[in-house]
């Protein structure tokens, strides 16, 4: 064998054991964050009052979503739920970010992610007419 090719030997090895120790190193803090995030979902960052039960929809399918309805706003839940009308519910947010729909008995149901919506607070912006006008505009 000549000199290049136990050059070219030597080099694949060294690129074999990068890509192992690359491919180690990124499964080992994927792991940690794992277990991170998880320990951080135990903690809760805050709680507000999400309102009284008004309505709960179902859809079923290959994966089963509900819409809760509530006098404060909608909220979407991963899963179905079963909830009494009139039932005060809370909003909880983990150490996460994780938010969580909770009956009274402690009940903890996962909201969607994207398509939660809370009712804005009183005096925020949410009209177009209550929105400052370019001046020479017509109202």
């Amino acid at each position: 064998m000549g000199f290049l090719d136990r050059l070219h030997r030597k080099i694949l090895i060294l690129w074999m054991l990068l890509v192992c120790a690359s491919l180690l190193c990124l499964l080992t803090f994927a792991t940690i964050w794992y277990i991170w995030n998880d320990l951080q979902g135990d903690k809760l960052r805050s709680t507000e009052p999400a309102g009284r039960v008004l309505a709960v929809a179902q859809s079923t399918g290959l994966f089963t979503r509900a819409l809760v309805e509530t006098d404060l706003g909608f909220y979407s839940l991963t899963d179905g739920a079963s909830l009494a009308k009139a039932e005060n519910l809370s909003l909880q947010t983990r150490g996460n970010g994780a938010r969580f729909l909770c009956d009274s008995h402690q009940r903890c149901m996962r909201l969607n992610e994207s398509l939660d919506w809370h009712r804005p607070k009183p005096g925020t912006v949410t009209e177009p007419e209550q929105l400052p006008q370019p001046a020479g505009a017509r109202p």
